[in-house]
């Protein structure tokens, strides 16, 4: 509705007074802001140390809430519908420097809930030139007839405070409706009257509505929460953070510091009198006599519940805000796991504290993943040592995270009783109650049958839980374990060219002579196993020994038939170089370096392995294929293990440690999951005593290639039914969790959909920081697009009226034209080549034309590319651009001129 002369005066003055309690809001949020809150009560009479205390005691974290999403929102284009070039109304934008006053819009939006624009008609070089201006809602006001659906106010009012020559000042208002911009003036105190300008108090700008667009921080039909920012529902939670701050300033200035004491004693010299009270010191001793002296000390104050209760607040801030808390708490992630943690690879035993990017580790489905990132070292964390049914023990950040399965309510995991059992049997039937359940449970009790609680359907859930969630509840109230992690699943590598094949290697491992290398087995079961070693390719003599016992000796030697470089040999002579032939010959022409042993003596062999009185699997053997390892163990087992009667499970006691150690990360890489126990052995017969290792697990693989052991193995284990007796073979439940004093910890994050890699030889699966970072960089980025889509509808709106002001009829008409937003998403420079790689590869799409979308590539870049390819020289010039830009040539260069990387079967990318 558009005013009169003399109607915009007192129609400013209402809307002035309208406007005071929005203001006070305002006002309160620009305070907490700027580091100005109430938080801590100040008695009357305080000192002045409580005051300085009070002063210093703030934490403001709320600058950053705003910050972390304002830094998402960039407007970089403004495109009508099917087509890659901007409209014309992307000249006013860029003419108005939008581009970079578009941040201060963005978070006053964020801030207040609400910000502005005006747009009027303005020229520049005698061309229609609209004029676009941010406005914060503290400076103007807009008011609708209907605030949810009203697209254009009724009016909008704004107030300045101008600075005059002769140095007073005078408040200036600017009244808009739908014809006018009129402009009053004041001396700003209240109840003075307005009265228009003497120079241009009414200026028409024509437009048909009020020149200034809305934007919301959100979207409410209600129009109750459509005008809150992003600061405004964490006020009380940033008076908690300086109130827990403040307490622990006091307590640091005020602290009590450990002081030792001393009662009952008094101090006397020779001739009984009391001596001046004595000085303590660390080269002195108090000795006292006297039963009733007593010695104690006064406790430090213990400031840890601060840093706990202010961390925990920040959290939540974080929670509500949908803000990553490493943003916050100024840490990538609170994650880690010990420095010594063993973390397997195929390429060998790692640990933690060692760790790099580009580094392969093993995740739990068998595949191979990679590295991405690795954390500083972090000191003073809180820590626990999680140990699972199996023996295993790791050590790890209270907010380090695991997928487990656990109960929904520890507390009362079991539904009523469905099944009776027979305890007297060594099976466990299940009776289907009947309908008469007194009836039933009084005969069955008669007859020795219990009732007994069955899970609730759907009781458990598998979740990602934190370590110290772990410790709080390990157990349910039944007195059984509550979490469990699946049992990791085997991987397999390619196959490997060994000197010893991996069964003969075990062969030699559980009964052969560490000196000569002779195996010795009892002679049922020599002829079988020779059968085995000689269908590994190696030649063998069964042999008695000369005691004439059922023990028999086999002999692993070389072909006789060959010289050890395989040459064959005339009949007759030694298998040795001196009398072949061919090695005569290749000696006499100078070429023996390039002979290669392929006939070697089995001594010569495992010699070569360092396996001489020094028993163990060399790493090699770590690194082969399933098929491989599997062989490995079935050597050892036919010499050494046993299979548990009337159980099927396995077993095998070896003496020495080192050896059992090897053997027990070769079983669990193989997905089974073993326990290692110590314990003392005597022998009778040899009149010997010491320490052995005994391993037994429920195998679900034949580990065994005597026919008499494979008879007897079971492989049909189930997977248990969950009660958390720590009895299944594929589940490793955590049987305790304790809080250790704190050692030095960090993460890693790896390229892997479920952000899983395994540590320690048990192949443990844990999770790693990009879980954590990765759910709350989800929560940010769906916040994001939430601020674009309200954003963007009122960008589009400005950029109409702004065609409008210019007289562009068919820009003000367009409606279906859309801002477009800068992808501000991080990615790493190796994921956005990648992803540019296939593009080229798999839609043909010209590399020109995505080039620019690396970060700090300009268009110019690829013009220089382009050149320097047909000049021959791309490459070189690549890494100088690239070197200049990002500091990262090898990657970068890696990327782009290398087809994209393909997955392989078992989920690695090759390199």
């Amino acid at each position: 509705m558009a005013l009169s002369d003399v109607e915009a005066p007192d129609t400013a003055k209402s809307l002035l007074a309208l406007r005071e309690d929005e203001q006070r809001r305002l006002s309160k949020i620009t305070a907490y802001m700027g580091g100005r809150q109430d938080s801590v009560y100040v008695p009357r009479g305080a000192r002045q140390e409580y005051r300085w205390l009070i002063k210093r005691a703030k934490v403001n974290i709320l600058p950053l809430v705003v910050t972390v999403v304002a830094q998402s929102l960039f407007v970089d284009g403004y495109r009508p519908e099917r087509t890659d070039k901007n409209a014309r109304a992307w000249e006013y934008w860029q003419a108005n420097r939008m581009d970079g006053r578009q941040h201060g819009l963005h978070r006053a939006t964020l801030k207040y809930g609400v910000a502005y624009t005006l747009v009027l008609p303005g020229q520049l070089a005698e061309q229609p030139m609209p004029v676009i201006t941010p406005k914060s809602p503290r400076r103007l006001t807009a008011f609708y007839a209907d605030p949810v659906e009203d697209e254009w106010p009724l009016y909008a009012v704004e107030v300045k405070v101008e600075n005059q020559s002769n140095g007073k000042k005078r408040q200036v208002v600017y009244l808009y409706d739908e014809k006018s911009r009129f402009t009053l003036v004041g001396d700003g105190r209240p109840g003075t009257p307005l009265v228009l300008a003497s120079e241009d108090a009414v200026a028409e700008h024509g437009l048909g509505v009020c020149p200034v667009v809305r934007y919301l921080n959100g979207d409410d039909l209600d129009g109750d929460e459509c005008v809150t920012g992003e600061v405004e529902p964490l006020f009380d939670m940033q008076d908690q953070l300086n109130s827990t701050t403040f307490g622990r300033m006091m307590a640091e200035q005020f602290a009590a510091f450990r002081q030792r004491y001393v009662s009952g004693m008094v101090a006397e010299d020779e001739e009984g009198r009391p001596r001046a009270p004595f000085q303590s010191a660390v080269d002195r001793l108090w000795v006292a006599e006297d039963a009733d002296t007593k010695f104690g000390e006064f406790d430090q104050t213990e400031l840890g519940g601060y840093l706990k209760s202010a961390e925990e607040t920040i959290r939540h801030i974080a929670t509500v805000s949908q803000t990553p808390p490493h943003n916050l708490l100024g840490q990538m992630a609170n994650l880690p796991l010990a420095l010594d943690t063993p973390v397997l690879s195929p390429h060998g035993r790692r640990v933690m504290g060692v760790l790099k990017p580009g580094d392969e580790v093993f995740a739990p489905d068998g595949s191979v993943v990679r590295v991405k990132a690795v954390s500083p070292v972090f000191h003073d964390h809180e820590c626990y040592r999680m140990r699972f049914d199996d023996g295993t023990e790791v050590v790890a950040d209270a907010q380090h995270r695991w997928t487990t399965t656990h109960f929904v309510n520890p507390a009362n995991p079991y539904g009523p009783a469905r099944h009776l059992t027979c305890p007297e049997c060594g099976w466990v039937p299940r009776a289907r109650k009947a309908p008469a359940r007194g009836v039933a449970l009084h005969r069955s009790r008669s007859h020795g049958i219990s009732a007994v609680a069955a899970p609730k359907g759907g009781a458990r859930e598998t979740s990602v839980v934190t370590t110290a969630q772990i410790a709080a509840s390990l157990r349910t109230s039944m007195g059984t374990y509550n979490h469990f992690i699946p049992v990791a699943k085997p991987w397999d590598g390619p196959e490997r060219d060994y000197s010893i094949d991996p069964y003969a290697l075990g062969v030699f491992l559980g009964d052969g002579d560490h000196i000569h290398g002779a195996i010795t087995s009892h002679k049922d079961d020599a002829e079988e196993m020779a059968a085995h070693l000689r269908a590994c390719g190696e030649f063998v003599d069964v042999c008695p020994y000369a005691d004439g016992s059922d023990r028999r000796y086999i002999r692993i030697r070389n072909d006789r038939e060959r010289c050890p470089y395989g040459h064959e040999r005339p009949r007759g002579t030694r298998s040795d170089t001196a009398r072949c032939h061919e090695c005569r010959r290749i000696r006499d022409r100078g070429d023996s370096e390039t002979r290669i042993r392929v006939n070697s003596t089995f001594r010569w062999r495992f010699m070569a392995l360092d396996l001489r009185r020094n028993k163990h699997i060399p790493e090699e053997y770590f690194r082969g294929s399933l098929k491989q390892r599997l062989a490995l163990l079935q050597g050892l087992m036919d010499t050494d293990g046993t299979v548990n009667r009337g159980q099927g499970s396995v077993a095998i006691t070896l003496h020495d440690e080192r050896l059992a150690r090897d053997l027990y990360r070769l079983v669990c890489s193989l997905g089974h999951k073993v326990v290692l126990r110590e314990r003392p052995w005597t022998s009778k017969q040899l009149v010997k005593s010491g320490i052995c290792w005994r391993m037994t697990w429920a195998a679900p693989d034949i580990v065994f290639r005597l026919a008499r052991k494979v008879a007897l193995q079971r492989t049909d284990f189930g997977d248990g039914d969950g009660d958390g007796k720590s009895n299944s073979p594929f589940r490793r439940y955590v049987v305790a969790c304790d809080l250790i004093p704190s050692v030095p910890v960090r993460c890693i994050t790896v390229d892997s959909d479920d952000h899983q890699f395994c540590v320690t030889d048990s192949f443990v699966p844990t999770c790693n920081s990009a879980e954590a970072l990765n759910a709350a960089r989800d929560g940010l980025n769906s916040k994001v697009a939430e601020r674009k889509s309200t954003t963007g509808e009122s960008h589009e709106q400005t950029l109409r009226l702004a065609s409008l002001a210019a007289g562009d009829q068919a820009g003000w008409r367009d409606t279906a034209a859309q801002v477009v937003w800068r992808d501000t998403e991080s990615r790493s420079l190796a994921q956005t080549v990648d992803a540019l790689g296939k593009l080229v590869q798999m839609l043909g799409v010209p590399p020109e034309v995505l080039w620019e979308r690396i970060p700090n590539v300009t268009q110019q870049d690829v013009e220089r590319w382009k050149a320097a390819a047909e000049k021959g020289d791309a490459i070189g010039q690549l890494n100088k651009i690239v070197a200049k830009q990002t500091g990262r040539v090898a990657e970068l260069t890696a990327a782009a001129t290398s087809p994209a990387p393909v997955a392989a079967a078992n989920g690695a990318v090759p390199g």
